[in-house]
């Protein structure tokens, strides 16, 4: 819809100004204000008589029995890794892997996986960060018992190494693992992937003198236009590895759901996934 448009035009020193003399020149004003009144009357509600049944427990007789043990859902791992805000890098694949104690090589009893490697530097971060230093030894282990259940057997134990390991790689970098406890970026830095800074009050000038277009300038856009193309690329990936953490959180739900029907329903009909519901209706749209 295209406004109107209206042309100024000055002002006529000569032109006579409209004045109003009377009220009966302007009826139709009065009959607007008049209808305008909204009369707001008094609603009546029906309200339905509610009666006692004296019959009602003889028609509607129930025939479920509650089963002799109760209902425990266990979480999967599924549903705990979800919970973990350390993920690994290939560096701490790669360590993993070539590890003498606990790698790929080893038996299988004393390999360590990597979502128990994540939990457990996840706990670490969480109490460094919670606590604004470096714990010790006996305080990690307190701590990665409690969240983890991974408990310090021997002076060799595999928590002591993976302790070694956090704090070595937390020294080497500087800075904390988790990116939630890393310090708010100084005003004076000029690295321009240093984000998330403080912000700072602009002082503008009356006027500014136009930059010259020059390589140096090119080059620099071409430059953060490639990192974001790959930051791009990193976040699609993301999005999708947390599309299928999701669905295995999904399927874990509906699998003690359908546990609990099992136990509870007495009526011997098919219950259908909500997960099976959702795919069938997509397809069914896209057919048509």
């Amino acid at each position: 819809m295209r406004r109107a448009k209206t042309r100024t035009r000055p002002l006529d020193i000569y032109k006579r100004m409209p004045i109003l003399r009377k009220q009966d020149e302007l009826p139709i004003d009065a009959e607007t204000v008049d209808s305008a009144v909204v009369r707001i009357g008094i609603v009546d509600l029906p309200v339905p008589e509610v009666s006692a049944v004296d019959t009602y427990e003889e028609e509607t007789k129930g025939g479920f029995k509650p089963p002799r043990p109760y209902i425990r859902h266990k979480p999967g791992t599924q549903i705990r890794s979800l919970t973990c805000e350390y993920e690994a890098d290939h560096d701490d694949e790669a360590w993993l892997k070539t590890h003498a104690k606990f790698g790929t090589g080893n038996d299988s009893a004393t390999r360590l996986s990597l979502d128990l490697f994540e939990r457990v530097m996840d706990a670490l971060e969480q109490e460094a960060g919670r606590t604004d230093s470096m714990p010790t030894l006996t305080e990690a282990s307190r701590v990665v018992a409690e969240r983890t259940g991974l408990k310090r057997t021997g002076a060799n134990s595999t928590l002591d190494d993976v302790y070694t390991y956090w704090r070595r790689k937390r020294e080497r970098l500087k800075k904390p693992l988790l990116r939630r406890f890393w310090p708010p970026t100084s005003e004076n830095n000029a690295d321009p992937h240093a984000t998330f800074r403080q912000r700072t009050k602009e002082r503008y000038r009356l006027r500014r003198t136009r930059r010259s277009d020059d390589m140096a300038s090119y080059r620099k856009l071409a430059d953060v236009r490639q990192t974001l193309a790959r930051a791009m690329a990193l976040l699609d990936m993301v999005h999708t590895r947390e599309q299928a953490k999701l669905e295995l959180a999904r399927i874990a739900v509906d699998s003690f759901e359908q546990a609990v029907f099992e136990a509870t329903d007495t009526t011997g009909t098919t219950r259908t996934p909500p997960v099976l519901q959702t795919r069938r209706f997509e397809r069914t749209a896209a057919e048509h």
